[in-house]
């Protein structure tokens, strides 16, 4: 196998080796943390981030220091090895969970590691503390916690909307809010995500940290640009959100609809370009600190500093080999790559395997009473298909004697057989009543025990049970998530950190996904709305024929 680099020069195949390790290492987290970053608009940044990470080591190469013999050689290797292995089960709790935030952490944290410790066991503690940034910038390209970004959106967009209805009165253009949502004349304008302002906001922090490397800030001076980032943010986004609650109140909604996309993208435009220049002025007050201080140094590096450089190149190029334990660059990219490939073709036999023995339920889809007279067909927004990204959608509303209103939603996507096809599948788990309708100003006021309800012999559907309240008046929620399918039982729904890993340990992928949504309102209390929705259930569920 060596024949086949002699072909290069010994620096030559130093960058090969290296290029071989990186690449087993970081392609599959790559791949698998894309598939987010295309479904959520908020992270399409990520897509830079390890280009960025690749700028910022090749800016510090030059700069750095001699290869140097690992303290602990047996610990790091043994760290190593041990960090292989905790990858690997990350990888399977990902293919199991495509969005689940603790795998994608467990991923990009366990590659940090690896990459960090490779370089340790080949070129010395000094070059991996001089490569540390370069490698830990990629984690700002994870999706965050979903805890703590759903707290972080509904302060930033409460906050936010605050902020306009008092611009708004002092305007003299009259607004209340109702949660997200603020009520003007012409109509009810929602706050969605990208009025909440954390997409700017993420974006900023990453753009923050780089331009903090890229013009080699202070620590104090990088602090202050992490403050101006999100600062930033905010102001762009409190003027978006004020100019087109401004728009519908003078011009009407669908006005405001065509103001959306420019706002954003002078919002995205105009916060960079601020943040960027207050980098400059930043790195320009830096610079001049350093003149006055006599510790500018030249740019070009004197003799000294050249021989040093040589001295590290031609270090680079020979085997590293230390004092009881040998480990080059080319044995170390061998066994990376052979882990890679053993980690990826394990995980697709796993899960092959189990899903060839997995059993379906009985094929389902909702019936509406279209008998009834008051039956009505809802449209649902097209912002919000866009979020759902479902492949079927259906919605009515209708009325029922004594004066009881119901509301029934179902939502559709179809088995995917690719990865990036299931994480469009896996987000419709994230979205269940607790989530979305406080955004539309209904206030929850309980979640109450689910129930297991029959519909035919061999068809159960368990339904979560929620009470809101919108204008005084009770509310009563049931809600159901199913997927085709469920020989793995409850983990194949997959709602807490538990079923997920019940999930993976049952090799099961998320392929389909049903979410079935009846409100009931004028029921007098959440007995009687059990009662009245479990006696009308099996009218609302078709059973599909079986396929052939």
């Amino acid at each position: 196998m060596t024949g086949i680099f002699n072909f290069f020069n010994a620096a030559q195949r130093q960058t090969l080796f290296w290029l071989m390790l990186l690449v087993a290492i970081w392609a599959p987290v790559v791949y698998l943390l894309g598939a987010q970053w295309n479904v959520f608009e908020e992270y399409n940044y990520g897509w830079a981030v390890p280009i960025l990470c690749l700028y910022l080591a090749v800016q510090k190469f030059p700069s750095r220091p001699p290869v140097g013999a690992p303290g602990w050689k047996k610990t790091a290797f043994f760290l190593l090895v041990t960090t292989g292995l905790v990858y690997w089960v990350m990888r399977v709790l990902q293919e199991a969970n495509p969005v689940w935030r603790l795998a994608s952490y467990g991923l990009a944290l366990t590659a940090v590691a690896m990459t960090l410790l490779a370089i340790y066991l080949t070129q010395g503690a000094s070059r991996t503390r001089h490569f540390i940034f370069p490698a830990v910038f990629f984690l700002v390209a994870v999706p965050w916690p979903t805890p703590v970004e759903g707290a972080v959106i509904q302060t930033l967009t409460r906050f936010n909307a605050s902020l306009v209805v008092e611009a708004l009165s002092f305007a003299g253009v009259p607004a209340l809010t109702h949660g997200n949502v603020i009520e003007i004349s012409t109509g009810m304008v929602g706050l969605d995500e990208a009025c909440s302002g954390i997409r700017s906001f993420q974006a900023t922090l990453m753009v923050a940290l780089f331009l903090g490397a890229f013009y080699r800030l202070g620590r104090a001076r990088r602090w202050w640009l992490l403050g101006a980032g999100p600062a930033l943010a905010v102001a762009f986004n409190f003027t978006r959100t004020l100019v087109l609650v401004f728009v519908a109140a003078r011009a009407g909604l669908p006005t405001m609809e065509r103001w959306h996309d420019p706002t954003g993208v002078a919002l995205l435009v105009g916060c960079f370009l601020g943040l960027w220049s207050v980098a400059a002025w930043l790195a320009r007050k830096s610079k001049k600190q350093k003149t006055e201080n006599g510790k500018q140094k030249a740019e070009t590096p004197d003799a000294g500093d050249r021989e040093s450089e040589i001295r590290n190149q031609t270090a680079d190029i020979g085997i590293s080999a230390f004092q009881g334990f040998k480990i080059s660059v080319f044995a170390l990219a061998v066994w990376v790559v052979a882990w890679a490939v053993t980690v990826e073709v394990s995980t697709e036999v796993w899960f092959h395997s189990h899903e060839a023995r997995g059993s379906r339920t009985i094929d389902w889809t909702a019936r509406w009473p279209v008998e009834n007279p008051t039956l009505q067909t809802n449209i649902i927004p097209k912002n919000a298909l866009r979020e759902l990204q479902c492949d079927q959608n259906s919605s009515v509303s209708w009325t029922e004697e004594g004066g009881v209103s119901w509301q029934a939603f179902y939502l559709r996507w179809l088995p995917e057989d690719s990865f990036y096809g299931r994480v469009k599948v896996a987000l419709s788990k994230s979205h269940n009543p607790a989530i979305c309708l406080p955004a539309t100003g209904l206030q929850l006021q309980a979640q109450l025990d689910p129930v297991l309800l029959t519909i035919r012999p061999g068809l159960s559907l368990w339904f979560d049970r929620y009470v809101f309240t919108a204008y005084g008046r009770n509310l009563y929620v049931f809600f159901s998530q199913t997927e085709d399918l469920m020989g793995n039982g409850e983990a194949s729904l997959r709602m807490t950190h538990l079923a997920r890993l019940r999930a993976a340990l049952a090799g099961s992928r998320s392929y389909s996904q049903k979410n079935f949504e009846v409100c009931i309102a004028g029921a007098e209390t959440p007995a009687a709305a059990l009662w009245l929705f479990s006696a009308r259930l099996p009218e609302l569920i078709k059973i599909q024929p079986a396929e052939p």
